[in-house]
């Protein structure tokens, strides 16, 4: 790894979630312009055959700020069935913690975040308590440029109560 990777992957690792959100931001604008990879908001990153991956908001971080931080483990987790990379394979577990909030952050979760965030919820206990749709969120699928505009001012919101 580069020291300009390294210096990203830090930066990425220790970045309050209204950063870690604006970094999200910068990379989904980069993937949506590259033809290798296409947004499906239900797969965190994962690469076909044919050399075109599928990636989700938190996976367009991990194909580009973290593109060559080290991870472990099969591209099958068990645990989580899910393929390809996802969070729970990252060595470092504030990555893990941050593509996790970033997840809950596209999916609407907004009012748990700071409690996911100060460890006071686990992630599965905000992914798998609540429908998507019931929380009134803008789908990425729905209209990308609100979907972007959403989550910038989320970023703000989580930056003014100090995240």
């Amino acid at each position: 790894m580069s020291r300009v990777q390294e210096f990203q992957t830090e930066l990425f690792a220790s970045a309050p979630l209204s950063k870690v959100i604006e970094i999200a931001l910068v990379d989904l604008e980069k993937i949506e312009r590259s033809p290798k990879y296409k947004i499906q908001m239900s797969t965190w990153f994962e690469q076909f055959e044919d050399e075109t991956c599928n990636v989700c908001f938190a996976g367009c971080v991990m194909a580009s700020t973290l593109a060559d931080c080290p991870v472990r483990g099969p591209s099958f987790d068990m645990e989580q069935g899910e393929y390809g990379i996802t969070p729970a394979r990252y060595k470092d577990a504030r990555i893990t913690k941050r593509l996790r909030a970033l997840d809950l952050a596209r999916r609407g979760f907004k009012e748990a975040l700071p409690a996911f965030m100060d460890d006071k919820l686990d992630y599965a206990e905000v992914a798998d308590s609540f429908e998507t749709d019931v929380l009134g969120s803008t789908q990425y699928e729905d209209n990308p440029d609100r979907f972007k505009s959403n989550m910038k001012k989320l970023a703000g919101e989580l930056r003014a109560k100090g995240y």
